[in-house]
Parts: C-alpha cells; structure tokens; sequence
C-alpha cells in the first residue's frame, strides 16, 4: 500500500456506468455481475477516498497507518518487523524504514538485537496510541455511520458477499 492518495486517473462513475452499458450488450457473460462488480469498485474507491482524508489530515502513509493498527490491536504483546510487514502486506525492508521513520516521531519503540541493531520487537508509545486512536477512531465512525445506511441483515449480507468474492480473487501483493 503507498502513502499516496488514490489516483485521479481511477474510473469515475460516468465511464464506470459507460461499462456496464458495454458489458450488456456484448456477449462476454452475465451483464449484472459485471454491473454488480463495477458498483463495489466505484464505492470501494469512494470509500477509500475518505481512509486517505483522514491518513493525510495526520501525514501518515498506508504502512505507517498498517503498522499503528497492528500495534494498537496487538497490545500489550510487542509485534516484530516481519510480522507488521505481512500485516500491511509490504516487504520487511520497506516496514523497517517506515518503523524508522515512526521510531523518529516518538510513535514506537523498539528492542534492538545486541551486535546489530536489527528491530526485533516494536511497541507504541503513548504519544503513536494517542495518535492511532485520533485517526482510527474517526474513521471507524465514518464507516459506522455510512453502515447505517443498511439494515443489519445487508451489512450480514454484504459481508459475506465481500468475503466470497475475496475467496475467488487473487491476493493482494505489494
């Protein structure tokens, strides 16, 4: 995941509705999954649009954000390097230098190897919790209050349907 904001060049909605007019009159299959894919793509990218509002309102990168909610879910267990770098699903070379780069900002801490200077554990400090909670939680919000806008059973129903098609799409790789 990059720091950068989303694209601008990504599909917008009228070339998003321009493809599921194509994708009805030719004959490469069912018309309304391809509708119904087109939809999900559009607000996951509105969606995200608000995730990057609220990254930048603090100057904070997908990694460096990956990274705080790892840490901030795991406490008070100590994560390592690797395993905040599978979370955020980039490589240890660019997690360690985003830890750096937190270590800097007073937002970790970090357990050192003796001889080498390797990171071995990673914790937040009080100041990087202060941070994670002023940005996740306001983002959470924001997510509970577009949730509203469905009744229980279709969020149970959008989730699951998330997750099948998530089983049936190739894994994210950085």
């Amino acid at each position: 995941m990059s720091g950068a904001p989303p694209s601008t060049t990504c599909l917008s909605a009228l070339p998003l509705k321009m493809l599921v007019r194509i994708s009805r009159h030719s004959r490469i299959g069912e018309p309304e999954g391809c509708a119904a894919m087109l939809a999900l793509l559009e607000t996951g990218r509105r969606l995200r649009v608000q995730l990057h509002a609220v990254l930048s309102h603090q100057h904070l990168s997908d990694a460096k954000f990956a990274a705080l909610i790892s840490l901030y879910a795991l406490e008070p267990t100590p994560a390592t390097p690797s395993e905040l770098a599978m979370e955020a699903q980039v490589s240890r070379a660019t997690m360690t230098a985003t830890l750096e780069s937190m270590r800097e900002e007073g937002w970790v801490t970090r357990e050192c190897a003796p001889a080498d200077r390797r990171m071995r554990h990673v914790q937040l400090t009080d100041s990087g919790r202060l941070l994670t909670e002023e940005t996740v939680l306001p983002f959470l919000a924001a997510m509970t209050d577009h949730g509203k806008a469905l009744t229980t059973s279709q969020c149970r129903t959008l989730h699951q349907l998330c997750a099948t098609l998530c089983e049936q799409l190739p894994a994210v790789s950085s």
